[in-house]
């Protein structure tokens, strides 16, 4: 008896599934268009630290700011400026620097306006995290004039960063006397007010307005 012969593999049967075993190549990841909000994210949100970063001593920058860091404000005040300050760092567009930089504006009436650093491919076109805050109390304030009391500027450093030239000269057009707080990820707190930041400063007053 003559075995009957084996037709082989179906020509319509595609055979079994290819199993993918690395990355998606069409899943972007995380925030692909924004690295460097993964990179603040990881440094600035206690939930998710990074596992072979350095520790930085000192305290915890979840922790609401104690009231002898601030003494020109009140404890809660300095709290709501800090968390405002450390969630606009993680909105912060920083492709070309990679640093992140949040700031919380208090107004006179007591109202707060956050802001993070934008920056663009022409360079010099970036604005600050100090000066977005500022802008988005202009743009509120119906006078188009706020009265700043306070600025806090946050960065995910080990040590406080201040305004710059630029920054400083603007928080003077609104707050000659505003108070200028930088913190960061460790201990220290910089506090300054703006007439220590720039003296002899140039303003509205010199142009006679």
């Amino acid at each position: 008896m003559i075995a009957p012969t084996d037709p082989g593999p179906d020509p319509t049967d595609p055979g079994p599934v290819p199993t993918r075993t690395g990355p998606d190549p069409a899943d972007p990841g995380p925030d692909s268009a924004n690295p460097q909000r993964d990179l603040a994210a990881a440094r600035i949100a206690p939930a998710d630290p990074q596992p072979n970063a350095p520790a930085v001593p000192g305290r915890d920058p979840a922790e609401p700011l104690p009231a002898a860091a601030i003494p020109e404000l009140d404890p809660a005040t300095g709290a709501r400026l800090l968390e405002a300050a450390r969630r606009a760092a993680l909105r912060a567009y920083c492709p070309y620097s990679r640093f992140p930089v949040g700031a919380a504006a208090l107004t006179a009436e007591g109202e707060i306006f956050d802001g993070c650093n934008v920056e663009n491919a022409s360079y010099g076109l970036t604005i600050c995290a100090e000066r977005a805050a500022i802008f988005r109390a202009v743009a509120a304030t119906a006078s188009g004039r706020p009265r700043l009391r306070a600025m806090l500027v946050y960065t995910p450093t080990p040590t406080p960063t201040a305004p710059c030239g630029a920054c400083r000269q603007v928080i003077r057009e609104f707050g000659p006397d505003c108070l200028v707080v930088s913190c960061c990820e460790g201990p220290a707190v910089m506090r300054r007010s703006l007439p220590q930041l720039l003296p002899d400063a140039f303003g509205p007053e010199d142009l006679e307005l």
